[in-house]
């Protein structure tokens, strides 16, 4: 189980390279609604994002090259090298958003996407 919908998954091969992996973070559509990830009238203001082996907590540098925000989607881009091991991997994102014309922080969130495969098709 993770913090994003639907069962659609991510497959890197070997050689892969700069392969953009792209999350939306959608507002609440009121101030009174629950139906979105972020607060209504939000926007991300920060990001960071780390990638970990299923197996292991020691962070896989080498698999993130570049992450880029527009709006309210955050681009990874992923890179397979030959310092990674075949297998399953969790990208844990963490944003801040901030209120429009505010630098007040409304909301700090970790989100996890566990669906991550390293694996010769």
């Amino acid at each position: 189980m993770d913090s994003y919908e639907g069962t659609h998954y991510v497959t890197l091969q070997p050689g892969d390279t700069n392969v953009p992996v792209r999350f939306r973070y959608n507002p609440c559509t009121a101030s009174s609604a629950n139906d979105g990830a972020i607060p209504y009238g939000a926007t991300v203001h920060n990001k960071s994002v780390k990638v970990h082996a299923a197996r292991s907590t020691a962070e896989s540098t080498h698999l993130v090259v570049s992450v880029s925000m527009s709006s309210n989607t955050i681009v990874t881009y992923l890179t397979w090298t030959t310092r990674l091991a075949r297998g399953k991997y969790h990208l844990t994102a963490n944003i801040t958003c901030a209120l429009e014309g505010s630098t007040v922080t409304a909301m700090k969130r970790q989100f996890d996407f566990n669906r991550l495969y390293l694996k010769d098709r």
